[in-house]
Order: C-alpha cells, then sequence, then structure tokens
C-alpha cells in the first residue's frame, strides 16, 4: 500500500528523507559533515556520503563546495 501511494518503498522514502535534510543542514558553513550524518540517522559519516553520492552524484563537501561556488557566481541580468 506504502508503494502504491508513494512511488516508493518505505526505505526508499526514509532515505530520501534524511538526505534532504542532510542538504539543509550542510547549507550551515559551520555544521560538520559527522555532525549533520549522525543528526539525520545515519550510522556513521561514510553512509552519508554513500547516500549523497548515489543520490547526487557528489560528496557532501562536494555538495557544500557547489552550494559557496554558486552564491559567489555573478547575478547576470537578460
Amino acid at each position: 500500500m506504502f508503494r502504491k501511494s508513494t512511488g516508493q518503498t518505505p526505505h526508499q522514502f526514509v532515505l530520501r528523507q534524511k538526505l534532504e535534510r542532510a542538504k539543509a543542514m550542510l547549507r550551515a558553513p559551520d555544521a560538520r559533515v559527522l555532525d549533520v550524518a549522525v543528526a539525520c540517522g545515519f550510522k556513521t559519516q561514510p553512509a552519508l556520503c554513500t547516500g549523497l553520492s548515489w543520490r547526487l552524484g557528489v560528496s557532501p563537501t562536494e555538495y557544500r563546495q557547489d552550494l559557496v561556488g554558486s552564491e559567489d557566481a555573478p547575478l547576470v541580468d537578460s
């Protein structure tokens, strides 16, 4: 029933929620990756790294660097 209503297995749904929370927490420049992993329910930092790499194709550090890079990019008027 869960899969029919959400299109995902319960495990996929929970993992997606954990990763979304981790992404939000990684936006804080002073947040340590280990602290984010534990706060989001991952048993280890590598578990978060694996999940984020699987979902986004980047590590938590690369994700954060991409955010900083996009914030520093100049705005272009159309």
